[in-house]
């Protein structure tokens, strides 16, 4: 079985849950397809996605990056997929957030990624100015005396 447009995938921006991902590289390789998922923020490769070519189905596997949490590395993510499962991007990524979701490490730990992410993007947003050139610090006229 083959994907057509499998290239396409690099760049797409993707949800799983509640952590954000970027497709970042893609490979057709003879015996499988692989796309590596990247966080979204911190541009760090968070796992990998392995599809081996069956007749008629593909293999699943998920491999986490060398760097994730030591108990990530112990957890065997399998699943067999069918042509339906990704026809279109959605239904691929819809495909691995059913698998994770299984596996309650998994969840738990994207679930952290969220979290991590949702705080690292307030952080990050900048602080709207007064537009006094203050840049947010009060001037002697706006402090009251007691």
């Amino acid at each position: 079985m083959r994907i057509k447009n499998w290239n396409k995938l690099v760049g797409e921006r993707v949800t799983i849950l509640g952590s954000e991902f970027i497709i970042s590289e893609v490979e057709d390789i003879s015996t499988n397809y692989k796309a590596s998922f990247f966080d979204a923020y911190s541009l760090k490769k968070t796992f990998d996605i392995l599809l081996y070519k069956k007749d008629g189905w593909f293999d699943l596997k998920c491999e986490f990056d060398i760097n994730s949490l030591a108990i990530i590395h112990n957890q065997a993510i399998r699943a067999v997929l069918r042509k339906n499962d990704v026809i279109t991007i959605n239904s691929f990524i819809n495909t691995i957030v059913r698998v994770f979701t299984k596996n309650n490490i998994i969840y738990s730990y994207f679930q952290l990624i969220g979290e991590a992410q949702k705080i690292n993007k307030n952080k990050n947003k900048l602080k709207i100015s007064n537009g006094g050139g203050t840049y947010g610090i009060p001037t002697g006229s706006l402090i009251s005396k007691i």
